[in-house]
C-alpha cells in the first residue's frame, strides 16, 4: 500500500508510464525509523529518495566544526533525498522526531531509470525546485530583522510544528540559540498573540 502511495506522489508531478510504475515498485522498499533514530541502511550513506508516509523528521547537517544544524522538517507526504551531499560536501541526514514511516528508493536506481523513463525528469525537476525554495526560505529567514520576527514567520509558515518538535531543533532551524528562541517565544506570547 505504501509503495502505491509513492506512485501517487510521484504522479503528482510526472505522467508515469506503466513500465515506469513497475520499475519504481520493484526498487522501492518500505521502512520505519523509531523516534530519535537516524535513517541509514547499515553503514551505507548513499543518497536515497525518501517519501515520508507518517510521522515527523528533521533533515540536518553536521558542520565541519561538529555542530548539528537543522535544515528543514519532514511531515507525511514530503520527499527528501537523504544522505545527499550539499555544495560544501556535508551530508544531509534524516532523524526521526516521532516514529516515522517511509518509502525509499535508492537514488542511483532512480538515476538509472531515467534512461528508460524520461517521465521521471519532471519529477526530479520538482524535487530540485522544492529544495531551492527551502533554501530560499532559509536565506530569507536569516535575513530577517530579529529573533522575534524570525519566530513569528516560522509560526505562520509551519503552523502546529512548534508543539511537535524539540526546542533545540527549532532553534537550530531558525538560526537562533536556544535562549534566543525561548526569549522570542516569550515575547510573542506576552504580546497576546497565540
Amino acid at each position: 500500500m505504501h509503495k502505491l502511495f509513492l506512485l501517487d506522489r510521484i504522479g503528482d508531478s510526472a505522467l508515469l508510464t506503466d513500465s515506469c510504475k513497475t520499475d519504481l515498485l520493484r526498487h522501492a522498499h518500505v521502512g520505519h525509523i523509531r523516534e530519535d533514530e537516524f535513517y541509514q541502511r547499515g553503514k551505507d550513506l548513499s543518497p536515497v529518495l525518501l517519501l515520508t508516509t507518517s510521522g515527523i523528521g528533521r533533515v540536518f547537517i553536521e558542520t565541519h566544526d561538529g555542530r548539528d544544524v537543522t535544515q528543514h522538517f519532514l511531515r507525511a507526504e514530503d520527499f527528501i533525498v537523504a544522505n545527499q551531499h550539499d555544495a560544501r560536501g556535508t551530508v544531509e541526514r534524516v532523524q526521526a522526531i516521532t516514529d516515522l514511516s517511509y518509502v525509499a528508493l535508492p537514488y542511483e536506481k532512480l538515476e538509472a531509470m531515467l534512461a528508460d523513463h524520461v517521465c521521471l525528469f519532471d519529477f526530479l525537476a520538482s524535487i530540485g525546485n522544492e529544495r531551492a525554495l527551502r533554501m530560499q526560505e532559509r536565506t530569507r529567514r536569516f535575513a530577517s530583522s530579529g529573533a522575534l520576527e524570525t519566530y513569528e514567520s516560522f509560526l505562520q509558515t509551519h503552523p502546529g510544528l512548534e508543539t511537535q518538535v524539540p526546542t533545540v531543533h527549532l532553534a537550530s532551524y531558525l538560526g537562533l540559540t536556544t535562549s534566543q528562541f525561548m526569549r522570542a517565544r516569550q515575547q510573542h506570547r506576552s504580546r497576546g498573540i497565540m
